[in-house]
């Protein structure tokens, strides 16, 4: 956990950070794929921002959820869901028949008390998810959603100032 805190207060990009807390949930889970999902602010839904381990298909089917649908509702409960079995894992998630994911975490990452971002991970072997295994997913999803919200900020202050700078060269010309 330190050594992610580290690693995650080291990096500037809100992809870098994802990429480090999803390298981090499968190495403590022993689980071999992932993703983040984010909330839109304005909108709702989910969309899929970063993942690992996971086949096209799977990422094109699962890329994007509306703020009704079931998946979205889920998560906004903000309580973390692990199952087991391959039928319900496809019910939960729309997931194609083909990605064959035998155990699934989905775990509501929250910060100021609301759901920010959804860390996902699952197994394609494993069929149960270990005790030990949620309390390290529940961990990390507890320490990252300050860095989303403080990097989501970053990026949209960064795109602002950038716009700023570009409407005041247009003036000058």
């Amino acid at each position: 956990q330190r050594d992610l805190s580290l690693r995650l207060g080291d990096s500037s990009s809100l992809e870098e950070c994802l990429r480090l807390c999803i390298e981090a949930s499968l190495r403590f889970s022993g689980m071999d794929s992932g993703g983040v999902y984010l909330i839109d602010e304005s909108t709702g839904s989910l969309d899929l921002e970063y993942h690992r381990g996971l086949s096209l298909e799977f990422v094109e089917a699962a890329s994007h959820y509306e703020a009704d649908s079931p998946n979205a509702e889920l998560i906004m409960q903000g309580v973390a869901v692990y199952t087991e079995h391959q039928e319900r894992v496809s019910q939960l998630n729309g997931i194609p028949s083909t990605e064959d994911l035998h155990a699934i975490a989905v775990i509501p990452v929250q910060h100021d008390g609301r759901v920010v971002a959804c860390l996902n991970i699952a197994s394609h072997s494993i069929k149960e998810i270990p005790d030990s295994s949620r309390h390290a997913l529940e961990t990390i999803a507890s320490q990252i959603g300050g860095m989303i919200v403080n990097r989501l900020m970053g990026e949209k202050l960064r795109e602002h100032e950038e716009r700023l700078a570009l409407a005041l060269k247009g003036a000058d010309l």
